[in-house]
């Protein structure tokens, strides 16, 4: 049963304040309950919904059929008459859903039976076994509850409701539309008095503006990215190229006369073994196959390496600084398109900060556009709502890029003719600041959103080795590559060894004597090197004899 009336709450909810849905977030807090004694049920032959629904889904028929008693009320007493009277007349409050400060939910309650004389006979007629409503709850209904308490007669209550559709209303309110409590209204501030022409009674303030965007795991062009950095950094490689040719030729004319083992020669080989040096030092690799001999080489030497030391650095410092500034994660809100609800004082706050705002008509549907459609790059939302449903919106993905400092106060807006009323919930208000702290701490029930207590930046630097598409297909053909270098080097080296025992046997089969001294068919450079051996090794024997006899 709970299952069906959860399903036809949603399917009212969205026929009423939703022409057009794609998408919808039901945000519940799973660990507050409403308690009786710090909520109000209102049955829907009580609730006024001004905004008619879009026809696709059917209404309850019994919607708001009783307020005109409560109209009749409302002309004849004033709020301050109906909360005194003895007799217990009937209260009003117009209500926005504004999740921690105000919950609703469906509420069902078993109908007394309805009986009837027919023909003598009294018969049941009644075919409603439920009589169902809204239950509202939360920091401001737990307010009133222990305020209406305090300030009016004990029969006194709130029994009537209107849902509103924005937390603003105009100056002037038609008397068929004025409710005693509209709530939760921005104030300016803690401070304030007057809502317009209305009493105003502020409760809560709230201290800051969260900045909500989508959590990013994408990793593609990551590895587009880093080449790009690379190739973007060629006149510096170009410049290095340069003043390595430059100093190697310096170092070719101080030390080729003094060292001309290393860097002597002709100017194309000298001036080569001298680019080669200066860019061997410069990147400190520092081989040491050629080192400068004489005083002025030496002393060049010593200032082209600080000289290459600081050119290097600066090289590496480009290319942190560009990798560095790929893994910012430090949303920019300048010029980007925000989502906030149409006149709220998120929206007015995101216009101060230059931001493209998009006005829509609840947070829901800004929420939607930013999980789904993409049509806004971020919401603002104040921070409590961020912090009640942090677990939720971790869920759909979504985190806190930031709190902004930006109070936004929250209150009531009272009817008129609702002075004293207003003057006593004022004094419980100042007299009794634990309890609405401990109300709030109740509705607030913070939720740790996961992806806000993450170190972004290091998972964006992780971003920059992950394998995306482009390194995939790297990788791949890297070992197509790597195989077939691998393929043609084997087959090099086997048919060369092959080559190499084809000589020699041809040599054995056409009779050549390597040792017996026999050159008749051995080519001339390795004849003269037959003939160099058999020198020395007639001239090292003789030697040999000598010391012998001796």
């Amino acid at each position: 049963m709970s299952l069906s009336i959860t399903c036809y709450t949603v399917v009212f909810l969205v026929s009423l304040h939703m022409s057009s849905v794609r998408s919808v977030f039901i945000f519940t807090n799973k660990n507050i309950r409403p308690n009786e004694s710090e909520s109000y049920t209102i049955y829907f032959d009580h609730v006024d919904v001004s905004k008619k629904g879009s026809g696709r889904y059917p209404r309850p028929a019994n919607m708001g059929e009783n307020l005109f008693s409560y109209r009749n009320i409302s002309r004849i007493y004033t709020a301050d008459e109906r909360c005194e009277n003895e007799t217990g007349l009937p209260l009003s409050m117009a209500v926005f859903h504004s999740a921690p400060y105000v919950f609703d939910t469906l509420a069902t309650k078993p109908a007394p039976p309805v009986y009837a004389v027919v023909n003598g006979t009294k018969k049941k007629v009644s075919k409603v076994r439920f009589r169902l409503g809204f239950t509202y709850y939360g920091l401001f209904p737990a307010f009133l509850k222990k305020g209406i308490s305090t300030c009016c007669h004990p029969k006194s209550d709130i029994r009537f409701s209107k849902m509103l559709l924005g937390q603003s209303l105009p100056a002037e309110v038609d008397p068929d539309e004025e409710y005693d409590f509209s709530f939760p209204l921005y104030g300016d501030s803690m401070e304030d008095t007057m809502y317009k022409s209305n009493p105003f009674i502020p409760l809560v303030q709230v201290p800051q503006v969260a900045l909500l965007v989508m959590k990013n795991d994408d990793i593609s062009g990551k590895t587009h990215f880093i080449a790009t950095t690379i190739f973007k950094a060629w006149p510096m490689f170009f410049f290095i190229l340069l003043i390595s040719c430059s100093s190697g030729i310096i170092m070719w004319c101080l030390d080729s006369s003094s060292n001309e083992e290393e860097f002597g020669g002709p100017f194309s080989s000298g001036a080569w073994e001298g680019f080669w040096w200066a860019f061997i030092t410069m990147t400190t690799v520092g081989y040491g196959d050629r080192t400068p001999k004489s005083f002025l080489g030496r002393f060049f030497c010593i200032l082209w390496i600080i000289f290459g030391i600081v050119v290097i650095s600066i090289l590496s410092g480009l290319m942190t600084t560009a990798l560095s500034a790929s893994t910012k994660t430090h949303f920019n809100i300048h010029g980007a398109r925000i989502g906030a609800v149409a006149g709220s004082k998120e929206f007015n706050f995101g216009l101060s900060l230059n931001a493209d705002m998009r006005a829509f008509e609840s947070g829901i549907k800004a929420l939607t556009e930013l999980r789904h459609f993409k049509s806004i790059d971020g919401m603002l939302i104040d921070s409590f709502i961020a912090s009640s449903f942090g677990k939720r919106f971790h869920n759909i993905g979504i985190r806190t890029d930031r709190m902004m400092d930006y109070p936004i106060t929250y209150g009531i807006r009272m009817a008129k003719g609702s002075e004293r009323l207003t003057k006593c919930l004022r004094k419980y208000l100042r007299n009794h600041p634990q309890e609405v702290f401990e109300m709030l701490r109740k509705s607030l029930n913070v939720e740790k959103n996961l992806n806000d207590h993450k170190n972004l930046r290091e998972q964006e630097a992780w971003k920059l080795f992950a394998v995306d598409k482009t390194m995939e297909d790297m990788e791949i053909y890297g070992a197509y590559f790597a195989a077939a270098l691998l393929f043609v080097g084997l087959c090099y080296q086997f048919l060369y060894q092959r080559g190499k025992g084809s000589m020699f046997t041809h040599h054995v089969a056409k009779g050549t004597k390597w040792s017996s001294g026999s050159f008749k068919d051995v080519n001339g450079p390795v004849k003269d090197l037959m003939e160099q051996y058999n020198s020395f090794e007639n001239s090292w024997i003789k030697k040999m004899k000598a010391i012998h006899e001796e």
